[in-house]
């Protein structure tokens, strides 16, 4: 039945050249139907962009253990799954300043804590909000070892 509305779906996309939002976790599926991806954390956007860039390059921590929990049937191409420890903010009444992910994000630092990120370009039409994105890794290593310098307490 999923797969007879998704084809009526993309029909009527290319027919009358409709658009339409989406909102799934079936993550193969909004990746096969989708443009553009908008991928939110206990009500918060933390990540958009293209569909296949967020999906090959994911920069906020959050996308990337998302990512790296899609099944695949090639297991070279897939480098485990991301465990995310920690507690989870309560999504009733966050701090409206502390990043929704703190917690339970491998990147955080005090920062993250007093100092909500909010959504800045990181690649090509790709935004992210995290303090320290995936991009700044692929910098070199003195962008990197600046950051690990200002941040002592980043667990990794």
């Amino acid at each position: 039945m999923q797969a007879v509305i998704l084809k009526l779906l993309a029909d009527l996309r290319r027919q009358l050249g409709m658009s339409f939002l989406f909102i799934s976790h079936a993550l193969n599926v909004v990746r096969l139907m989708c443009d553009r991806v908008l991928v939110m954390y206990v009500g918060k956007i933390i990540e958009t962009g293209p569909a296949g860039q967020v999906f090959e390059q994911p920069q906020h921590p959050y996308t990337q253990a998302l990512v790296s929990a899609i099944p695949t049937i090639e297991a070279r191409a897939r480098q485990g799954h991301l465990r995310l420890d920690g507690d989870p903010v309560s999504p009733i009444d966050p701090d409206p300043h502390m990043c929704r992910f703190y917690g339970r994000c491998p990147r955080q630092a005090d920062r993250c804590r007093i100092q909500m990120s909010h959504l800045t370009p990181v690649l090509e039409a790709q935004l992210a909000a995290c303090h320290f994105p995936e991009s700044l890794s692929t910098e070199g290593n003195d962008g990197l070892e600046d950051h690990q310098a200002g941040h002592s307490d980043r667990q990794l």
